[in-house]
This record gives structure tokens, C-alpha cells and sequence, in this order.
């Protein structure tokens, strides 16, 4: 399974390159990256959790692009707990300190034990980082 998974994700990531190589010759950075995260994030509209669950991945891959992270934090407001543990393990890996504030914000509403803990190992990870 964990083979699979890690072609799964090659393939995903080999798919994100090429898309962005396009986008990149044809537009400003900052606009290639606005639209590599878009088109990544696509999925997080679906009513299937499989497709939402994807998007996040998609994102996770994008790693620090800025608005890759703004969209995962969008994703931790799913009404479907798998996918909120997705993207807050997802944001655990690429997250800059422009996410803290969300990530306090939602760590205030949250009453999952579990994602508390894992969002205030995420928040110290970004600090000590930022330091």
C-alpha cells in the first residue's frame, strides 16, 4: 500500500511540475503560483471526500507556495474530519508564520483534543523555525 501511495504521489507531483512549467512561461510568479494553487485546490469544492482529501495533498506538494498554504487553511474549516486532519498535518509540513494567527484562531474553536494537540505542535514547529 505504502508503494502505492508514494507512485500516487509521485505521479501527483510530476503532474503539479509540468502544469507549473507551462504557467510559469507564460505568467509573473506570483500569478503562476496564484494559479498552480487554484487549479491544485480545485478539489476541495467536491462533495467527495476522496477528491477533497486529493486537493489537500495537491497543496501539501506545492510546499511553502503562499497561496497553497491560504487554501489549507480553508480546508481546515471541512465539514468532514478527515479531511480538516489532512490539511492540518499538511500545514504541519509547509506552514509559514503567516499561519499562526489562523491556526490560534481555529486551535480557540476547536474541541478535538487530538487537533489541538497536533496545531500547537505545528504552531511551536513554525516558531522555532522563524527564529
Amino acid at each position: 500500500m505504502s508503494s502505492s501511495l508514494d507512485k500516487t504521489r509521485a505521479g501527483l507531483k510530476e503532474l503539479l511540475r509540468e502544469y507549473s512549467k507551462t504557467v510559469v512561461n507564460l505568467k509573473s510568479k506570483d500569478e503562476a503560483h496564484r494559479d498552480e494553487a487554484e487549479y491544485a485546490a480545485s478539489g476541495l469544492k467536491s462533495s467527495d471526500i476522496t477528491n477533497r482529501i486529493r486537493a489537500v495533498e495537491f497543496l501539501e506538494i506545492l510546499g511553502e507556495n503562499p497561496y497553497a498554504q491560504d487554501y489549507l487553511l480553508k480546508a481546515m474549516n471541512d465539514k468532514e474530519g478527515s479531511v480538516v486532519q489532512k490539511a492540518v498535518q499538511a500545514l504541519g509540513k509547509v506552514a509559514q508564520r503567516k499561519s499562526i494567527p489562523a491556526l490560534q484562531d481555529f486551535l480557540r474553536k476547536n474541541n478535538s483534543k487530538h487537533l489541538s494537540a497536533e496545531i500547537t505542535r505545528i504552531i511551536g514547529k513554525i516558531e522555532r523555525k522563524a527564529t
